[in-house]
């Protein structure tokens, strides 16, 4: 694209009688002036309207909800039986013991999308009592079959720690993104951190959200618009 600019304008300067060095200077000037005018500013957001970019990679800025189902509650079992003389042990290795019930975390994150990165901030709801930010993204299109996908690092705080907990941990999830029948998006994959992990209480699980606040066109806008 940017050599087809170039070209251009150094042709449109021959034409009126340019000497060809200073066309081919035009002409670098002008598509470093259109790289950066795309690069730097909104307008390469203007991508997403063609149909085959929005399959190949999503536009992911707004606000998601969803759940975080967590093996939590499976630790928190084990630990009880350990500590209570007589109680019955929990054998992880037995197809047919019946294990607690996933720990549901009701969960918010606010997605924002630049030309050279990605920002996630996502926060237990109701009380606040962990937040979480992106160390590292990466995103990758979608192929001829399975989705887009969303891998990444980040780093949890605990804004105050119950008696046992930690302040601060890392952890990860690789996400599918897909959108559903209504054209709603929709994300879900693993997820496991460090958490705690010097006493055997690394945590892993489950992590689905759905876009429920989209804003294409915060951005482009400069916050005029947001939908």
């Amino acid at each position: 694209m940017a050599l087809a600019i170039c070209a251009a304008v150094v042709a449109v300067r021959i034409s009126q009688d340019v000497e060809p060095l200073i066309a081919a200077q035009n002409g670098i000037s002008w598509t470093l002036l259109a790289v950066t005018a795309f690069v730097f500013t909104p307008i390469w957001r203007l991508l997403w309207l063609l149909p085959w970019f929005q399959r190949k990679a999503p536009p992911l800025d707004g606000v998601w909800t969803g759940v975080v189902s967590s093996n939590r509650s499976i630790q928190e079992a084990m630990k009880d039986a350990a500590k209570q003389a007589g109680a019955p042990a929990i054998d992880v290795d037995s197809f047919s013991v019946d294990f607690p019930a996933l720990t549901q975390v009701e969960v918010t994150a606010t997605i924002r999308t630049s030309f050279v990165g990605i920002t996630l901030e996502l926060e237990s709801a109701g009380y606040r009592y962990q937040t979480s930010s992106l160390k590292v993204v990466e995103m990758k299109p979608a192929t001829d079959g399975p989705g887009a996908s969303l891998h990444y690092i980040f780093e949890g705080r605990v804004l105050n720690p119950r008696p046992g907990d930690v302040s601060c941990f890392d952890g990860a999830a690789s996400l599918t993104i897909r959108k559903d029948e209504q054209g709603v998006l929709r994300m879900e994959g693993p997820t496991w951190t460090n958490r705690a992990w010097t006493r055997g209480l690394n945590t892993a699980g489950l992590i689905r959200m759905t876009r429920s606040r989209p804003d294409f066109w915060g951005a482009l806008t400069f916050g005029l618009v947001r939908r």
